[in-house]
Order: C-alpha cells, then structure tokens, then sequence
C-alpha cells in the first residue's frame, strides 16, 4: 500500500467517524460490495479498499466513531495486516459471530447500527439484526452511502457498450433458455422472477460486456414474467441498435433506476436470494407487496453446460496449455532475470499473443518463496521477490470466447530442493489425482468429495483453508456456482453433468512457501462398469480440461501409488500429444522430457 493510499484511506475513516459522532448511529458497516453483490466489483463500488487499503476479494468494515474492524476470510489472515494500518483496524474473521461480538463490544445496548441497504441482502440484515436482538439493536437503512461525498476522484461505472455472444459458442439461444425457464415459472405458479446475478443475466440472453475486471459481464437486472414479457434494466445507452435486434421481441430495456417503478406493478415477485439487495425488499414493503427470496431458477441450467460449451472448453483449454508450458519451459532457461511482476507480464502476454485470448480471466497470481504462502497473493514492488532459489507459485487464467480457464502449477526455482518440499508436493498431487480419478453415483454434492483431496494432507497432520474445488463459468466469471467441492455441508447442489469444477489442493506453510496444483475438469457420465450386479443408477466421473506438466523435479516417486502413476502417465501422454504440435522443437523436447513416463 503506498504512502498516498494510507493517508486517502486515513483521511476517509476520519470522516466517517466524524459523520458517525454527528449521527445518530453507533456503528457503520461497510462491505465489499455493490448492488448485484458481485465477488469482483468495478473500481467505482469498491468503497472497502479506497478506505482500509485492503485489495483482497472478499471483506467487510465495520466502524465506529472510536475504532474499526476488518474482517477477512482465510485467504487474507496474512495479506491483510500487510496492507491495512493496524493502528487504525482490528482484523478478525469473516463471520456473521465475528461481527456480531465486535458491534456488541463497541456499541452500547440499544443503540443502531447504519448500512446501505443497496451493498447488503435481506438475509444478512434480518439474521444480523436477530443475532443483535440481545443487545436491543436494530439496523438502520441509509438512502445514500457516507462514503461516497468523502471520496475524491471516485472512479465512474465503465461505459463499454454491451455486445451479443454468438450461439456458435453458446450453443442455445436466448428464447429457448427464456421459455424453459417461463415453463419452470408456470409449473411452480411464479408470476414474476427477478434475477440480480448479472452473470444469470448475461447468460440467458446472450450477451455480454465489460461492466467487471476480467469478468465480461453488462451490469443488469432482468424481470422474467411468466406470460412473456421480459424487463432489462440496463444503463440503455450500452444497448447497441445490434444487441437490441438481437434480445428476444417480448423484452423491454429500461434505465437501472427505474426498476422499482416496474416491480410496483407486481403484488409479488420472486428473486434470487443471494444477489438481490435489501433495497428492493424494502421498496416492495413499502408499496404493500411482497419480494419472495430463493434460489436462482437459472442457476442449474447455467452450471450445466451444453454440448457446444464441453467442446469449446476442451478447445480453450488447449489454447491455455500451450501458453503456459511455453511459460514453464522459458522459467526452465530464464534468459532474463524474473521476478514475480515480470514474470507475471510474461505468462499474460504469452496468453495474449493468442488471439482468441479475450481477456485474464483474474489478475495473474505470482508468488515466490512466503508469499506463496498467500492464497490469493498479489505482488506490489514493495514485496516483489526474484524467481531465485525458492517455491514459485503461478495461479492464472483466460477469458476465451469458447471457455473460461483456471490453472495453478509450483515448482521450485532453483537447484537446491528444500528436504520436505518433494513430500508436501507430492502429499497436495495425491489428492489431486484421487479427485480426478472420483466416480460417484447421481446426487453426489462436492462436499461429499473434498476429503478425496485432503486425505493425505490430514493423515500427515497437515491441511488448507479454503475448498478443493469452484464452479467455472462460461466465458462469463472464472468463479461461479452453485456447485463447488469444499467442507461446506451446506450446500447440497449434485454434482451433474456438464458442470466445469477446479481440483485445487494446497498447502501454505506460513513464512515458507505455498503449493497449490489446479486443474479445471467437466463431470460426465461414466460408463457402467461389466460386473455391477444391478443397475444403481447413473455414476459420474470426472474429464480433467487443463493441459499443462505438474513439477517432475518435485515428485518424489515412492509415494505414489501405481494408480497415480498410471493416471500422471495418462495425463501427461495426453498433454505432450495435444500440445507438442503447436510448440517450437525446443519446447517439445522439454516437455517430452518433462511427460516422460514415471
């Protein structure tokens, strides 16, 4: 964090608790958030970081007029005190308890904490609100954000135009998606869905934008009625006369601001629960309707992808792996000095000389040595560290017309293995290869498949933070559910057909270094195996999409099973034969070196 920032964000918090003492509030909170409750937020919602300095993807600040709180979830227990000024900031974790016991500890029974109802959902305030019953708190809307008039040079919204994503990629246009959904609507007797997912959105008719960093996204709401009509609500100046001819004859396009005006005309209405703001609910209230809240209806049909998606991912793929084992073949014979900022520069303009790379799919992650011991590590000059003599970890992706992509490799740099490096490396591969190698019968969530992945981790007395695996979109977020494989049990999506997930164990020993091994994979249906005795139904298996060579150098072969090496083999046949046609006769005797059987 620069000097310059400090003193901004100083100067802010000095405001706001000044507005604090001036109101009748004891406690102002502040997440990292906008109005569709995206992970990424464009530069003009990012209030959190113009504030505390925090650049991490998920956090919360709660405030008062004498101390303030940011609270972080495990990816961030080590950057935050890095980049906040802990003379100013408590750090916690991000939990609902967590918040709760700050706000109780520095506010006094009775009194009201503040919030911009357009950053929260409905969920979050009524159970925050019922966990500070106790301490006879309420919650108090604002109809404008403090922040905002103490901000100087605040950045505007992007105002790219919005533009339509061919169906040669998508592979099922806009009014199919829009009637199998009407169809669901009819069936469950919903009149009206509003989806405040842009990502769902963007999506059902088929469009795109450039509204989220690496995110391709139009900022948008869509109303879906069950009769037919459809309801943008958009900025209508990025609606081009081609994306207008393009969306469906039944949908209307309306100014962002004018939604509640429409949502009036409906006594009830359904939404998405986790992306619509609390705003909406309150405007419902207020004109005597009603806002019911549950999952998105579309959510499913996004994570499911078609047959055109699967072949235009396996195709990305194959673009990705060849930029980055031509990275790792110039890191085996650096002809240059790196550091972690260079060698980051290098690996996206490897991606970029391709020109279907559209875009990263999230700012390259390049860590060295400690800092990879930071999951979600992003490298400032002030902690810059040259690719010399330690773990380099390299965490990066592309946008692609045909795919979104995702991958992670380590290795070390240098001669000088550390002693227990080839044994937690090849601990992290383990699990890596017993996820990919899953078969599972139908209804199988993610969590019943994370200890795949944490096994041998555990049985060493070692683990990570954070899930094995997200769900990956459609040149839309690299981050997107519902499914996901972690310890979370309480999300009880199955894990379905077409579905693109990561497979990312790790192990992050603070101080030292970190390791992380991803690949993106498609669930498919496995065929039945000769022997069963009777039929239990369809089992799934999983397609590992990513091309790239895991680290000989840090495999230490007597761990492995002869499974594993039978399946490392496999893959690592299977990566030389796709890639080596596309790669100079330098980079394929590397890599055939490199993929050389075990």
């Amino acid at each position: 964090m620069t000097a310059s920032s400090t003193q901004a964000g100083a100067t802010l918090l000095e405001g706001l608790q000044h507005w604090l003492r001036e109101s009748p509030y004891a406690i102002f909170l502040l997440p990292l958030s906008d109005p569709f409750q995206n992970e990424y937020v464009p530069a003009h919602y990012n209030r959190l970081s113009v504030v505390s300095g925090f650049t991490g993807s998920r956090g919360f600040l709660a405030i008062s007029p004498k101390r303030a709180c940011l609270f972080v979830d495990s990816r961030y227990t080590i950057q935050a005190p890095q980049q906040i000024n802990t003379q100013h900031f408590d750090i916690q974790d991000y939990t609902r308890a967590d918040i709760v016991s700050w706000i109780q500890e520095n506010s006094p029974k009775g009194a009201h904490f503040a919030y911009d109802p357009r950053l929260h959902t409905t969920p979050f305030i009524d159970a925050l609100e019922k966990d500070l019953a106790p301490h006879h708190m309420q919650g108090m809307p604002l109809s404008s954000n403090p922040v905002d008039p103490l901000w100087p040079d605040r950045p505007p919204l992007p105002r790219d135009p919005a533009r339509v994503f061919d169906i040669q990629y998508a592979g099922e246009g806009s009014p199919k998606k829009l009637a199998a959904l009407q169809a669901h609507m009819q069936q469950k007797g919903m009149d009206a869905f509003l989806f405040t997912n842009p990502l769902s959105v963007n999506w059902m008719l088929n469009i795109r934008g450039n509204d989220l960093p690496h995110t391709p996204v139009l900022l948008a709401y869509f109303l879906l009625t069950a009769a037919g009509k459809g309801h943008l609500f958009t900025d209508p100046t990025k609606i081009s006369k081609q994306v207008q001819a393009h969306l469906p004859e039944n949908v209307e396009i309306h100014a962002l601001e004018v939604v509640g005006k429409v949502l009036r005309a409906f006594p009830k209405i359904h939404a998405d629960h986790q992306h619509t703001p609390h705003s909406l609910t309150l405007l419902m209230q207020e004109n005597g309707g009603q806002l019911s809240l549950i999952p998105d209806i579309s959510a499913l049909a996004r994570a499911r992808k078609n047959r055109v998606e699967v072949d235009g991912f396996r195709n990305a793929h194959i673009h990705d792996g060849i930029a980055i084992t031509r990275f790792l073949h110039a890191l085996a014979a650096p002809s240059l000095p790196l550091d972690e900022i260079t060698a980051a520069q290098k690996l996206d303009g490897l991606r970029r000389e391709n020109r279907a790379c559209q875009d990263l799919s999230f700012p390259t992650i390049s860590a060295v040595g400690p800092n990879a011991a930071l999951p979600h590590y992003s490298s400032t000059p002030q902690t810059n560290r040259p690719l010399k003599d330690a773990v380099y970890l390299v965490d990066s992706g592309g946008q692609y017309f045909e795919g979104t992509t995702d991958i992670t490799r380590t290795l070390y740099m240098g001669d000088a293995i550390p002693a227990d490096l080839p044994r937690h490396y090849t601990l992290v591969l383990k699990g890596h290869i017993a996820l990919a190698r899953a078969v599972f019968p139908h209804g199988t969530t993610g969590a019943q498949l994370d200890v795949l992945a944490r096994q041998y981790l555990w049985q060493a007395g070692l683990n990570f933070g954070h899930g094995t695996g997200h769900g990956v979109g459609h040149y839309l977020s690299v981050h997107e559910g519902p499914q996901n494989i972690s310890p979370n049990t309480r999300n009880l999506t199955p894990l379905l057909p077409g579905m693109v997930v990561s497979n990312e164990p790790g192990l992050y020993l603070e101080n030292h270094y970190g390791i992380r091994l991803e690949n993106m994979m498609v669930v498919q249906e496995a065929p039945a195996p000769e022997e069963a005795p009777q039929d239990f139904g369809p089992f799934y298996h999983f397609e590992t999409l990513t091309l790239a060579p895991f680290a000989r150098a840090l495999i230490q072969r007597d761990l492995l099973e002869a499974e594993e090496r039978t399946w490392l083999n496999a893959y690592h046949k299977r990566v030389r034969t796709t890639l080596s046609p596309h790669l100079s006769e330098d980079q394929q005797s590397w890599l055939k070196g490199e993929t050389a059987p075990l």
